[in-house]
This record gives C-alpha cells, sequence and structure tokens, in this order.
C-alpha cells in the first residue's frame, strides 16, 4: 500500500494508476472521475447600499455567481443567520447597520460580502419664532426660522427662499402666510407655517353731529355728546375728557362710538378721541 500527493487544478479530472513488476507486467486501476473546485462563490450586492436611507423597509437584491451552489444566507449586524434563496425585503430600525451575506458552494468554499447602511426617518425640527399669528403695524418684519435641519426655506408669496440666519422681509398690506420648511441629509421634510397680518394704515377718526364743535359755547346745556364715526374697527377707543381717558360706547357694527357727559359746570372743557 502506497501514498502519493499530487496537484490538481481546478476543474473535472479522470484518475487511474498503472503498476508494472520486475518482469513489465502491468496492471491499471478502475478510472477515478473526481473535480477540483477551490474558488469560493462571488457574492454581489446591489441593494441596499452604503448610504442613508430615510425609510426602514428595505429590499435585499443580490447575486451569486457560482454554478454548484449549496446555501446562502445573510445577517444584520452580526445577529441571527437567515437563510435565503431568493431577493427579499426586511425591517431596520432607526440607526447605522451592517449588512453580511453569506454564500458557500457544494466543495465547501465560503464567502461573503457586507454593506454599511444607516436609516434615519426623523424629520429635522423646525419652528417659527418670528413673525406670530398678530397684526403688525409695521411690514419691515423679522423672519426667524430655528431648526437643525440641513436645508431650510422659507416662503410667503410663492417664491421658495434659503433661509440661513433670521432676516428682515417686508411683507404686503393685509394677510399674510409664511410657510418653512426643512429637509435634513436623508431627505426627510418637515414643515411649519403661520398667519398674520399687516396694517400700517392709522384709523381715520371723525366727529359727528350731535358733537358740539371746536370753541363753542352752550348757553342752556350742561351736557354734551361726543360721537365720532371711524373706518375699521379699532382696538381700543378712547375720549379724553380734560386729560383723563375712558372709553367710549359703541359697536363694531356701524363704526359709532360716543359718550354722554351730562352734569357741566360752567368752565372751559378740552376733549379729544
Amino acid at each position: 500500500l502506497a501514498s502519493y500527493n499530487f496537484f490538481a487544478q481546478d476543474g473535472s479530472h479522470a484518475l487511474y494508476v498503472t503498476c508494472a513488476d520486475e518482469a513489465d507486467n502491468r496492471g491499471n486501476s478502475p478510472i477515478v472521475y473526481f473535480s477540483v473546485d477551490s474558488v469560493p462563490p462571488s457574492i454581489f450586492v446591489q441593494f441596499p447600499k452604503n448610504t442613508t436611507y430615510n425609510f426602514n423597509i428595505l429590499s435585499l437584491n443580490f447575486t451569486v455567481d457560482e454554478a454548484s451552489i449549496d446555501k446562502i444566507w445573510y445577517n444584520i449586524d452580526d445577529s441571527k443567520n437567515f437563510t435565503i434563496n431568493k431577493n427579499i425585503t426586511f425591517n431596520v430600525p432607526e440607526g447605522s447597520h451592517v449588512l453580511h451575506v453569506f454564500a458557500n458552494d457544494t466543495a465547501g468554499n465560503v464567502n461573503n460580502t457586507f454593506v454599511t447602511f444607516s436609516i434615519d426617518t426623523i424629520p429635522s425640527s423646525i419652528s417659527i419664532i418670528s413673525p406670530q399669528n398678530t397684526t403688525y403695524n409695521n411690514a419691515a418684519i423679522l423672519i426667524n426660522i430655528p431648526s437643525d435641519g440641513s436645508s431650510i426655506r422659507y416662503s410667503w408669496n410663492g417664491t421658495n427662499i434659503t433661509y440661513t440666519t433670521p432676516v428682515y422681509v417686508t411683507f404686503n398690506e393685509g394677510p399674510n402666510t409664511l410657510h418653512a420648511y426643512a429637509n435634513d441629509t436623508a431627505g426627510n421634510m418637515n414643515f411649519t407655517s403661520v398667519n398674520f397680518s399687516v396694517d400700517t394704515t392709522s384709523i381715520q377718526i371723525s366727529f359727528v353731529n350731535p358733537t358740539p364743535n371746536n370753541n363753542m359755547t352752550l348757553l342752556e346745556n350742561n351736557s354734551i355728546m361726543v360721537n365720532v364715526t371711524t373706518n375699521e374697527t379699532p382696538d381700543s377707543i378712547l375720549l379724553e375728557w380734560n386729560g383723563a381717558n375712558e372709553t367710549l360706547d359703541g359697536n363694531a357694527l356701524n363704526l359709532n362710538w360716543f359718550k354722554l357727559k351730562d352734569n357741566l359746570t360752567n368752565g372751559t372743557y378740552t376733549f379729544k378721541v
């Protein structure tokens, strides 16, 4: 009994042994057919890629270049192994991950590849500090939009404008709506808006009957009615009577406001609204 080591290249082979004695009598062994496969399977992962995704249900798309494949399996973050034989989908939580794909052939050769990726489904924070939901008496208003997004923009007249630092903007008279948007590097978007008004026009006030005329002397009456009209509803309307303020009566329906002053004694009175 003898043994002999020899080198065989990858591929199919046929082997037989011939023996001869001193008289040159020869004998051949039966032919043995065998194959050599020392090349592990080639694995190619097309998806996911080495990037950040803003969704957490991903596809695993791969190809394995091997004629005699035995098994394919994968794991995420070196956790549980899952056997597969085709493209699949899988769910991963927020954060960074490493996907490993393995394959072995019937000869026992094993290969693997991996891809690193991240999941970010949380949008950036964004808020509008200024303007606020109110009425301004100045058209130039500060826009202040704090956000941790990588890209911030705002719009109030149909045009998107990139925002970097607080800035004053002149808005139109009347009602306005400011929209603000923030994107992060994963493509998540968040937005908010605020409604406000600009009113830079002063209220018009007019004295009407029976308000006494300026410098009028009342001979018989010891009371007067102060009566005014306005062109819009005031937030407050005050009568200053001899230096003291008091609120006029009236309603916003007809924009008429009045105050009766009676029990007046002889003297000089000054009033304004």
